[in-house]
């Protein structure tokens, strides 16, 4: 099976005990059940903690701490799994994190999620553009999508022009009322209340100076890759449109900073992709 990344893919590295927004804290934890069995077989102290910490019920899972931190997460935010057994140790989750997958029927993509700063400052601070590991297909939707990603990439258009044509070309409009959408948003599940004050700062999305250009066709990108899919090709063309231009509204009305602009991404991905009800929520809504 064909494995296709973006260019940047291998360049990720977890920045650990420097990140601001641990992901070992405030997320519960499954463990797979090849990892269960191993960490049944570890001895002495670790192997103690282990069995105390792992609630067996459901899905397996590490047990939060009064303050939402993962048992193994010690005082300087390093894990002491992987101090004491290596990455080796890790659960599938905690190794994966914060890559994702999407399956079909001839390859396997994958990439970096936007909830992680670090993937944030990687992915939105490319210059170049984005590159992703040539495949032929005969199915019509990787040539529509191969077509949305030259769209997103086209210099000589703003950045909201080619989110019209990344349309187009999916059979597909948006609702551009953004403060109903952003109430909409508030009714959703979340994790975080400064997502909240966030969409409160939403008005009638006003044009990005130019400088900002490149950053928010990486983030285009992005989202066409992680959420275009052959079903529902027209909703998620929409929902692709809709995430980025909630975002450029949210930073219009900010101090414009490229750290402010990966928070803000980094918050809508925790908040919206990683919760398959929001999104499926989100998909209903768009017509």
């Amino acid at each position: 099976m064909k494995l296709i990344v973006p260019n940047y893919y291998e360049n990720f590295k977890c920045i650990a005990d420097r990140c601001r927004h641990n992901c070992c804290i405030g997320w519960e934890i499954d463990i797979d059940k090849e990892t269960l069995d191993f960490y049944r077989q570890v001895g002495g102290k670790l192997g103690k903690r282990l069995k105390e910490h792992i609630s067996p019920e459901n899905t397996p899972h590490f047990i939060l701490n009064e303050q939402e931190r993962c048992p193994f997460l010690n005082s300087r935010n390093l894990c002491d799994i992987i101090t004491q057994l290596g990455e080796g140790g890790l659960c599938q989750i905690c190794d994966d994190h914060p890559r994702f997958r999407n399956y079909y029927s001839d390859r396997i993509e994958m990439g970096i999620g936007l909830c992680c700063e670090a993937a944030g400052q990687l992915i939105l601070s490319q210059q170049e553009k984005v590159t992703f590991s040539p495949i032929r297909s005969k199915d019509p939707f990787f040539r529509i999508r191969k077509q949305v990603f030259t769209a997103l990439q086209d210099r000589s258009k703003t950045v909201e022009q080619r989110l019209k044509k990344m349309l187009v070309l999916c059979g597909s409009d948006l609702d551009p009322n953004l403060q109903d959408w952003a109430m909409f948003y508030k009714n959703l599940e979340r994790l975080d209340p400064a997502w909240d004050q966030k969409l409160e700062q939403i008005q009638e999305s006003s044009p990005l100076p130019m400088e900002w250009d490149i950053p928010f066709e990486q983030l285009s990108v992005y989202f066409a890759f992680r959420h275009l899919q052959p079903e529902q090709l027209a909703k998620r063309a929409a929902f692709v449109a809709l995430s980025v231009k909630l975002i450029a509204a949210i930073f219009s009305a900010e101090e414009k900073t490229f750290d402010g602009l990966v928070e803000l991404a980094r918050l809508y991905s925790s908040e919206i992709e990683y919760s398959d009800e929001n999104i499926e929520r989100i998909l209903d809504r768009i017509t």
